[in-house]
C-alpha cells in the first residue's frame, strides 16, 4: 500500500498573516515548479495497525457470572477500534440501538438463557451476524446453539485471540457478500418487471433479456447471445437471434427497447427506476 505526500504549498495567506508577508505577487514567468507528489511503502507495521474491527460497530450483550468480566475484557482487547453499545442481559427482549450495527455478541455461560434468546430474536437477527462467547459450555452446548442459529459459539478459554478476531471479521465479511448478493437480485428482477411481463415471453426470450439485463446498458455481442439460444436451436444463426429480438420486442413496456449496435451486438436500453421516497414515520427498526 502506498500513500501520498503532497509536497505544494499554496501561496494564500494563513489567517491573521498579512499578505505582504509573502512578498511581491509572483509573475508567469516566475511561478512556482510543480512538484510531484512522493509515494511511500507502508511498512507493516503500519498495516498491522490498521485493523478491519476498527470500523465493526458491536452490540455487546451479557450476562452476570463469574466469568462476565474476563469475557469483556477479551472481546474488547482482540477487537481493537471497535465501536461497542453494552447491555445487561436481562430478558429475551433485544435492546434496540439508534445506530446500525454490523456484529451482536451475546456472552454468557447459561446456555438454556442463550438459547432462549436466539429462540425470541432470530426473524430480528437474521441479517445480522450473531456470535455466543461463553467460558465452560461444552461441545454438545455449542453444537445445539449453533443448529438454533448462532453464527458462532466459542470458549474464551479454547480460543486465541486472533483466531477470535479472524472469525468476527469472517462471519462479517460473509453476511455483507449474502446481503450484496440479495440486492444485486432483487435489483435485477426489478429492472426484468420494467422491462416487460416476465411470463409473457418464452423460455429462449426470456434467457436473451436476462442476459441483455445483466449487461447494465452495455452492449452483448453476437456471440454471447447466439450461445445463450443453443439449448433451443442446435447451432443458433444471426437470423435466429434476429427473429428472438424481433418477438421479445413485443413483449417491451414503456420506455424499454432494444437498440442494434452494428458490427458488434445488441443493448437493452431499460426504463430508470422510480425514485423511492420513504414514508415519514415509518423507520425500519435497527438492530
Amino acid at each position: 500500500m502506498t500513500i501520498c505526500d503532497d509536497s505544494f504549498r499554496s501561496s494564500r495567506p494563513f489567517e491573521g498573516e498579512p499578505a505582504a508577508s509573502l512578498g511581491p505577487p509572483l509573475t508567469a514567468s516566475a511561478r512556482l515548479p510543480y512538484a510531484r507528489p512522493t509515494l511511500r511503502i507502508l511498512s507493516m507495521d503500519e498495516l498491522n495497525a490498521i485493523s478491519p474491527t476498527h470500523f465493526l460497530s458491536v452490540k455487546y450483550l451479557f450476562t452476570s457470572d463469574v466469568n462476565s468480566l474476563e469475557r469483556e475484557s477479551f472481546v474488547e482487547e482482540h477487537l481493537p477500534g471497535a465501536t461497542f453499545a453494552k447491555y445487561r442481559l436481562i430478558s429475551d427482549i433485544l435492546p434496540r440501538t439508534d445506530q446500525h450495527m454490523d456484529v451482536v455478541i451475546v456472552s454468557g455461560n447459561d446456555s438454556n438463557r442463550l438459547a432462549s434468546f436466539m429462540k425470541v430474536n432470530l426473524p430480528i437477527l437474521r441479517r445480522t451476524p450473531v456470535l455466543a462467547v461463553g467460558s465452560t459450555l461444552s461441545p454438545r452446548r455449542r453444537a445445539e446453539l449453533l443448529r438454533l442459529g448462532y453464527d458462532d459459539v466459542v470458549n474464551v478459554g479454547n480460543l486465541s485471540g486472533d483466531e477470535f478476531a479472524a472469525r468476527v471479521i469472517a462471519i462479517c465479511r460473509r453476511h455483507r457478500m449474502t446481503r450484496q448478493i440479495e440486492r444485486d437480485l432483487s435489483e435485477f428482477h426489478q429492472t426484468i418487471n420494467r422491462v416487460c411481463a416476465y411470463d409473457a415471453p418464452s423460455g429462449a426470450q426470456r434467457r436473451v433479456i436476462e442476459v441483455l439485463v445483466r449487461a447494465k446498458g452495455g452492449v452483448c455481442s453476437y456471440g454471447v447471445l447466439r450461445n445463450t439460444l443453443a439449448g433451443d436451436y442446435y447451432d443458433a444463426s444471426l437470423s435466429n437471434l434476429r427473429v428472438v429480438i424481433h418477438n421479445i420486442k413485443r413483449h417491451l413496456r414503456g420506455e424499454a427497447r432494444i437498440e442494434n449496435v452494428r458490427s458488434e451486438g445488441y443493448k437493452l436500453v431499460a426504463p430508470p427506476a422510480p425514485f423511492d421516497v420513504p414514508q415519514a414515520g415509518h423507520p425500519e427498526p435497527p438492530a
